[in-house]
């Protein structure tokens, strides 16, 4: 998952320094779209997710409006 997410953040360029080429292939960028952001109410670690996010959620909720 780290390696993932670290992945995610490089093909949209925030390691890229000074002359850096990111690679942004498309169907890489598809499926590094889909591992991290894939959620699904029968997966136990995504109903984990949802249930730590959910308190944040609702005390900003408040406060943005």
């Amino acid at each position: 998952m780290r390696a993932e997410i670290w992945l995610h953040f490089w093909l949209k360029g925030a390691y890229a320094g000074p002359g850096v080429t990111v690679d942004n292939n498309p169907e890489r960028v598809a499926k590094n779209q889909k591992v991290i952001y894939w959620t699904s109410d029968d997966d136990e670690f995504s109903q984990k997710i949802d249930a730590a996010i959910r308190p944040v959620e609702r005390f900003f909720l408040k406060k943005v409006r």
